[in-house]
């Protein structure tokens, strides 16, 4: 049975970026995917078990989730949970790639890659359901490109396609604010793992006093973090950012003066040929947002690009885009095509700049040089921690129409029992692991990078923050100050804002 930690879905980048880029040759199939947002991944195996992982320390525009509604079919209490008969149904769970171990999952191999006794753990469970409650879980995938128009028609007809469907955070928002999707208090008893400790079932999405989406209960492996070149930190003299973070002293200005003197001509022939900083333009405006403890859109769906903290983060990257000019470009190009999604991300793999933003996925391939991980630094108008930028993770959710919801919601609780323990946590650190050169960055990634998140509906909202490409363009080409930039944007940054909600 093949290691579903692998398969990590580049959906993380449909959230982020709307879908503007091109896939780079082989890099990922479009089967293995996110985040990330938050990313979903299954168990691999590991050296020893952990703990599972509180919820990421989010912050969302919201009062607290509604803790349930009550039911007329209690569930008869067991050691494992609840039982009932469920008279043979199918609870169909619908995604884009192989989501699971289900009913038509065949037995576990030792010669399959992954973790065998993990997977026959997942295996025996599915087993245990189907004769305990007679009922059957199984996975069908279809297109990405057809889950939201699949999961529109069928509500609007009466008969959802699937129990349960995969959907990214923009079409999440899509389908609550369309009525096609219920929330957590209509399909989850109050003692249900979602309104409690999150062991076996994390919240995902959460919006106006309801949660309307879930996932299994795991690390998330898509927070934004900053790769750091060790071999240009030791040429260029720099302290180590990691000592840095360690002692506390990681902050904007250190973080500024390392890309100023790693941006340089290395080879005397008057060419800037290193720099401080590469990576997508849009992806680092919107974490810098978040580590200053700023807004894209404000708790009353406005736009926020003129909050003070944001303002803050959005002068900072005037500095680097326009005065310092720390960003890693093609001189050729005489200028920054922030559109180019593929040259941008994939430009740190030159060895040509000091920091980068990481991406677990894109350190497949190797990389000729030494490197380490840190957060992004704080800026100084943050008071709550955030390093890192999020909008609704990938997850699931349940479609309006669904007979029983209550029984999808339990059955689908039961089918991660067998992960008791952190048991599915332990793919996701071995997959990262796998593209770190110390454990210690592991850590860093999932700990203080992954539980410091700040939730922005500027994230979740369609095409709204591809602005930020717009923003650094504009900076670095000198064609509007940060508050030029800001007015040009207002009027139509609100549109897409009121084109959901209003």
């Amino acid at each position: 049975m093949q290691c579903l930690g692998k398969k990590i879905f580049l959906n993380f980048y449909n959230n982020f970026l709307g879908g503007k880029f091109n896939m780079k040759k082989h890099f990922l199939k479009l089967t293995a995917l996110a985040i990330a947002g938050t990313f979903v991944l299954a168990a691999c195996g590991s050296d020893a078990p952990i703990a599972p992982p509180p919820p990421p320390a989010t912050e969302q525009a919201t009062t607290e989730p509604a803790q349930g509604t009550e039911t007329t079919t209690e569930p008869e209490a067991t050691g494992r949970g609840w039982v009932r008969d469920l008279e043979g149904r199918e609870i169909r769970i619908l995604c884009w790639w192989e989501y699971s171990i289900s009913s038509d999952s065949p037995m576990p191999s030792p010669d399959d890659p992954g973790n065998f006794a993990l997977d026959m753990m997942w295996y025996d469970n599915i087993r245990r359901i189907e004769d305990e409650f007679n009922a059957y879980i199984r996975t069908p995938v279809v297109t990405y490109d057809d889950m939201l128009p699949m999961l529109t028609a069928s509500v609007m007809a009466g008969d959802p396609a699937a129990d349960i469907f995969m959907m990214t955070g923009p079409n999440t928002l899509s389908a609550l604010v369309n009525n096609l999707i219920l929330p957590a208090s209509q399909f989850a008893t109050p003692d249900a793992d979602i309104f409690g400790p999150n062991a076996l079932v994390a919240r995902a999405a959460q919006w106006d006093g309801e949660i309307w989406s879930f996932h299994r209960a795991e690390y998330d492996l898509g927070p934004g973090a900053l790769g750091v070149n060790l071999d240009i930190i030791n040429a260029i003299g720099a302290e180590n950012p990691v000592d840095l973070f360690n002692r506390g002293q990681w902050t904007w200005h250190a973080w500024r003066e390392i890309m100023m003197l790693a941006t340089r001509d290395t080879t005397g022939d008057g060419v800037i040929d290193q720099f401080g900083m590469a990576g997508h333009p849009g992806d680092f405006i919107g974490n810098l947002i978040a580590a200053n403890d700023g807004y894209m859109i404000d708790n009353d769906l406005q736009f926020a690009y003129d909050h003070p903290n944001t303002l803050v983060a959005l002068e900072f990257a005037y500095d680097l885009f326009a005065t310092d000019r720390v960003w890693f470009y093609d001189s050729g190009l005489g200028g920054m095509d922030s559109g180019d999604w593929n040259r941008n991300f994939w430009s740190f793999q030159e060895g040509r700049a000091a920091f980068w933003i990481y991406a677990r996925w894109a350190m497949d391939d190797a990389v000729p040089f030494e490197y380490a991980l840190v957060p992004f630094p704080i800026g100084p108008n943050n008071t709550r921690g955030y390093t890192n930028t999020m909008g609704f993770p990938q997850a699931l959710v349940i479609p309006v129409g669904v007979l029983n919801p209550h029984d999808v919601y339990d059955m689908y609780q039961e089918h991660m029992t067998w992960a008791y323990g952190g048991l599915m946590s332990e793919g996701a650190v071995e997959w990262i692991r796998g593209g770190m050169l110390d454990e210690a960055d592991v850590w860093r990634l999932l700990h203080d990078a992954g539980f410091t998140r700040k939730f922005d509906m500027g994230n979740v909202v369609p095409q709204y923050n591809w602005i930020h490409g717009d923003f650094a363009a504009q900076f670095f080409d000198g064609e509007a100050t940060v508050a030029q930039a800001i007015e040009t944007a207002r009027q139509p940054q609100q549109d897409l804002i009121d084109a959901v909600f209003r």
